[in-house]
């Protein structure tokens, strides 16, 4: 069974959409015409650059990080498609979404909340690309899956900042399922949230899939994107980034079974070193003036001051890719 049939055959409808959800900010146009490119196995390099230059927003980022002390170089770089030749496709891919899933935790009311789902999410998009890196297969999905896995939630987060806020705190509290949390609270939890707001931007099927199916467990022996994300999923909250924390934490081991045994070996060799590695990465989005706010990106690019131009710091914007020799020096260990 393919992925798209396991996705209709498991949620052929949705419930009604709640109000608040409706207003969630419009995802990047530019981001999701940016990850159906992405998603073609005869990726056009002039035609990503034709996007990203036709958004200021995205433009502003790109050539950020072309001139970041990084890639330093004797002139300027102002064009996109030389900066886009400097930084490769894998970045630019990384910079998208990442970009895209900011603008749902700009505006948040509960600060630590929003922090809370930004690191699971992080960290379960950096999680996805280590396992389709062990696994090699959907290398090209894994981090950009596993980002958007929980946009349902971010978009619920930024329509109810205070009630989905609380919800958290009552759940961590009381102890319960978040899902049936939300279902009581909203008419539907934030797996058919994602599933709504994927549909309502168009973006492509699979990361629809995800986004919507990413809690069921896995069907059968066959490896796909999906399976990848929901051990992704079950692996950040197993190593300690979760959204509630759980009465009892998920076993790694167990979490990972569906992968290939090689692949599970080499993800639960040291899991304190794993998980040292995702809180180094997640440190590029919390880092700069104002932490993990800072990711709130304001997608206007309007500046909060005259001495802010209106880019996020650079660290925060522009996380680095985890390079393939990171895995397999990880996977060494």
């Amino acid at each position: 069974m393919t992925l798209e049939e396991r996705f209709l055959r498991s949620t052929p409808t949705l419930p009604a959409i709640p109000a608040g959800l409706r207003t969630v900010p419009a995802f990047p146009p530019v981001a999701a015409r940016l990850l159906t490119v992405f998603s073609s196995p005869n990726i056009s390099v002039r035609q990503v650059a034709d996007l990203i230059a036709s958004d200021p927003v995205f433009s502003a980022r790109i050539l950020q990080c072309a001139n970041s002390a990084e890639f330093a170089r004797l002139a300027e770089v102002s064009d996109v498609r030389q900066a886009l030749m400097l930084l490769g496709l894998e970045r630019v891919r990384r910079v998208t979404v990442s970009l895209a899933a900011a603008t749902f935790v700009r505006g948040a009311g509960a600060p630590e909340e929003m922090r809370q789902c930004w690191r699971h999410t992080v960290a379960c998009g950096i999680l996805a690309d280590a396992i389709t890196a062990a696994c090699g297969l959907f290398v090209e999905f894994g981090y950009t899956a596993g980002l958007l896995h929980d946009i349902g939630r971010l978009g619920l987060l930024a329509a109810y900042p205070k009630e989905y806020g609380a919800l958290i705190r009552t759940v961590a509290q009381d102890g319960g399922s978040l899902q049936e949390a939300e279902y009581r609270h909203f008419g539907m939890d934030h797996a058919s949230a994602g599933k709504f707001l994927s549909r309502r931007w168009a973006l492509p099927a699979v990361f629809e899939s995800v986004a919507a199916g990413h809690h069921r467990a896995p069907e059968g022996k066959s490896l796909d994107l999906l399976t990848i994300v929901h051990c992704a999923c079950g692996a950040a909250d197993a190593l300690g980034f979760h959204v509630v924390p759980p009465q009892a934490p998920p076993d790694l081991e167990l979490v990972l079974s569906p992968l290939p045994p090689a692949a599970a070996r080499r993800l639960t060799a040291n899991p304190a070193d794993l998980r040292a590695r995702i809180e180094s990465q997640l440190s590029l989005y919390e880092g700069g003036r104002e932490g993990v706010a800072a990711a709130m990106l304001d997608p206007d690019g309007e500046p909060d001051d005259e001495s802010d131009p209106g880019l996020l710091p650079l660290d925060l914007s522009l996380p680095e890719p985890a390079p393939r020799s990171w895995w397999r020096r990880l996977f060494r260990r």
